[in-house]
């Protein structure tokens, strides 16, 4: 059973966190510095839980009124090929779509790109390194 939140507590923040850090920085080796950028304050967080296991999570930031920026998509390798990432961005999808938000964009690590071209997202630009890793800008207009 999967069941997905708005994060809009400390402990929810905290197993965001927990995961973002499992994930990108034990995983991935992303700098702590580069993962805890100050932005987290700013942003709404998401939170899926898989059978009541907090296991997947993402970020958004709003650069301007009618656009969303995506981040920090991430699900705990032992729970992956589950399609708990694509519950994660069709909820969010759904919040976005609500709130009269037209534009998604975000910075996809390249090797994942099929991932979002599967769920309508178009590459934007040129392959660049962010913590190391290759990104390609995505973007996605939402009716």
């Amino acid at each position: 059973m999967i069941k997905i939140i708005e994060v809009n507590s400390q402990d929810d923040f905290e197993k965001c966190l927990d995961i973002r850090t499992k994930v990108f920085i034990e995983e991935q080796n992303v700098p702590l510095e580069l993962e805890m950028d100050g932005y987290d304050c700013d942003a709404l967080h998401l939170l899926l839980f898989y059978e009541n296991i907090p296991c997947a999570t993402l970020r958004v930031l709003f650069p301007s009124k009618d656009t969303a920026h995506v981040g920090r998509v991430c699900v705990l390798k032992e729970y992956r090929r589950h399609h708990l990432g694509t519950a994660l961005i069709t909820h969010l999808e759904k919040i976005l779509k609500e709130s009269k938000i037209k534009h998604i964009e975000l910075g996809a690590q390249y090797y994942i790109k099929c991932f979002y071209e599967k769920l309508g997202y178009k590459c934007d630009g040129d392959i660049f390194m962010d913590a190391n890793i290759e990104h390609i800008m995505m973007k996605k207009d939402i009716d």
